[in-house]
């Protein structure tokens, strides 16, 4: 019979099997700060895989264990935001959501507090203040992960792996709400929910049950892909009533005119 675990490995997993490692997995656009220049970044899943065991090591190393928190509070959509993410899914921790276009620091520190984060995985452009201001409201005891700088020097954890007893109900992620009202307000999603989410987006897509365990590529951006395609249209919309208009006025001017009151004779 199968457990919980079980359906979790065959849910997840599954993506990054060694017969799989191969296949292609993630790209990944970002914009070079300096040149402006887009950047493209592609990964196989057995890359993708040995860059979330690194996640897990960091993790692992800065005292986290199954059911901790850990905050993400990068300043952008960052590559190494879903490597930590599946590095604890891997370990067995908990992500915390930071909203870095909207939380103000007080409300980071209030996320950091609340979660009981051990843990802060940031980028470099994260300001110091912020930091220190997360550290004092854990007491010191908050342990500051720099993600990029890292992640690239961290070797793989042999004590991190797939089998790590997960079930349905054990958190997956904490997010929050925007706080519009108040202080945000915590919610914690299963994995469970996760699964349930999958599966409901695959029924509405009608994903082939051979596709259905990850067989699509997964694209992310920075800047996100939300500010780029607004700016697209936005810059696409004004183009086009602009060229409407400029042919509008064209045609007024070119019309014949028309009289339309009747000529009476003398």
């Amino acid at each position: 019979m199968a457990t919980d675990a079980d359906a979790l490995l065959e849910m997840g997993y599954d993506a990054f099997a060694p017969s799989r490692h191969g296949e292609h997995y993630l790209t990944y656009y970002g914009i070079d700060g300096a040149t402006k220049a887009i950047q493209v970044r592609r990964f196989t899943r057995g890359e993708f895989l040995e860059l979330g065991c690194r996640a897990a090591a960091l993790l692992q190393e800065a005292g986290l264990t199954r059911g901790d928190a850990a905050t993400h509070y990068f300043t952008d959509n960052r590559l190494e935001d879903l490597a930590f993410r599946l590095g604890a899914v891997l370990l067995g921790t908990v992500p915390v959501t930071i909203n870095w276009q909207a939380d103000i620091p007080a409300r980071v520190v209030h996320k950091v507090r609340v979660t009981k984060s051990k843990a802060m995985v940031v980028d470099a452009d994260v300001p110091a203040e912020q930091i220190e201001a997360c550290r004092e409201a854990m007491g010191g005891a908050l342990a500051i992960i720099v993600a990029a700088d890292r992640l690239a020097a961290t070797s793989l954890s042999p004590a991190v792996g797939a089998a790590s007893g997960l079930c349905r109900s054990d958190p997956r992620i904490v997010i929050f709400t925007s706080g519009t009202t108040g202080q945000p307000k915590g919610v914690s999603l299963s994995y469970g929910a996760y699964d349930t989410n999958r599966a409901t987006f695959e029924d509405f897509l009608r994903v082939p049950a051979e596709e259905a365990a990850g067989r699509f590529e997964l694209v992310a951006t920075h800047p996100p892909l939300t500010l780029t395609l607004t700016l697209t249209l936005t810059l696409t919309l004004t183009l086009t009533l602009a060229l409407a208009l400029a042919l509008a006025l064209a045609l007024t001017r070119s019309r014949p005119t028309r009289c339309t009151t009747p000529i009476r004779p003398p």
